[in-house]
């Protein structure tokens, strides 16, 4: 005896339905506009890291510049607040530079803070460097 098999038309058909496309789309994009979202804060924060890093770096060349200053026998760097712009990596920079006495006569501390120039002189600094110096 024989057996044959009986399909119905619905176990026939390969493929997707439109309800189950419908869903593969919509999971897709609420994927799609998580990662995107995403993309753009490590954006901004690798942004906002190299604009910090340049800054530390702009501060640490200024102690070094008063550093080596200072050891040259004819230069003075006065005591006090200066400021003064550079431009670094293709951008404008503002650093502000206190120099002030301690209690040990011959040392001298130099707190340096580097502002984006462009921002004006009330933006937040975005990198503090504090140092010595040894007196003259």
């Amino acid at each position: 005896m024989k057996r044959q098999l009986c399909q119905s038309p619905r176990t026939a058909q390969l493929g997707f339905t439109l309800l189950e496309i419908v869903v593969a789309v919509a999971v897709f994009a609420i994927v799609a506009v998580v990662i995107y979202g995403r993309t753009g804060d490590v954006l901004n924060q690798t942004a906002k890291l190299e604009q910090r890093t340049l800054a530390t770096w702009v501060a640490e060349n200024t102690l070094a510049s008063l550093s080596l200053s200072r050891k040259q026998p004819g230069t003075l760097v006065p005591a006090g607040r200066t400021n003064q712009q550079l431009r670094m990596a293709g951008r404008e920079w503002r650093i502000d530079v206190t120099i002030a006495a301690t209690n040990q006569p011959s040392l001298e501390r130099v707190d340096i803070e580097v502002r984006d120039a462009q921002a004006g002189a009330d933006a937040p600094a975005i990198a503090r460097l504090a140092g010595f110096l040894g007196a003259n």
